[in-house]
């Protein structure tokens, strides 16, 4: 009788095998994120904003925009819908409300990550004193999470978005605060 016990475990590790070869693809990553930095150019002058995002991420909201399966690549009509992603989603706002000009300088592509170049060529005090909204993925995924470092001049910080806080001023206010017990 324990032969159809061993190929019953056989069968049922075999299953369970294809069954994580079958996943491989769909838990490629178990988490979203987005990695920004910002930072001045010192021969240019001008503020290079360089995004890191998981291919696969960008594709799946790419195809779910398009209603069908997409291979992400970098021609112009992919380019193009980027560009306006980003636009549409990340931006740089002044104390007026006001969006600050970002040109799109292009995108790139690799195996795990696109990279999404833009460009402020304005006042870095101008952008230091602004906020940042980044809603890039978000409400596309579970727990997507946004970093932007920004080290311009003689300002750095780490700014963390999630779907619950989109917005934030690159520079936090250092005043001291009171503490009352």
């Amino acid at each position: 009788m324990q032969r159809p016990t061993t190929i019953l475990k056989a069968w049922i590790g075999s299953l369970l095998v294809l069954w994580l070869m079958s996943c491989g693809t769909a838990m490629a990553h178990t988490y979203h994120a987005i990695r920004t930095t910002m930072t001045l150019n010192e021969q240019t002058g001008s503020v290079e904003i360089i995004h890191r995002v998981f291919a696969n991420d960008l594709a799946a909201v790419l195809g779910k925009a398009k209603n069908q399966r997409v291979e992400l690549s970098d021609s112009a009509e992919h380019q193009q819908w980027t560009a306006q992603y980003w636009q549409r989603y990340f931006a740089v706002l002044d104390h007026h409300e006001q969006p600050l000009e970002l040109s799109w300088v292009g995108m790139e592509i690799d195996d795990h990550y696109v990279w999404v170049y833009q460009e402020y060529q304005g006042d870095v005090a101008k952008l230091i004193a602004s906020d940042i909204h980044n809603g890039l993925l978000m409400g596309q995924f579970d727990h997507q999470i946004n970093t932007v470092d920004v080290v311009l001049a003689d300002h750095q910080s780490a700014l963390v978005f999630s779907e619950a806080k989109l917005r934030q001023p690159i520079q936090h206010d250092s005043a001291p605060t009171e503490h009352h017990h």
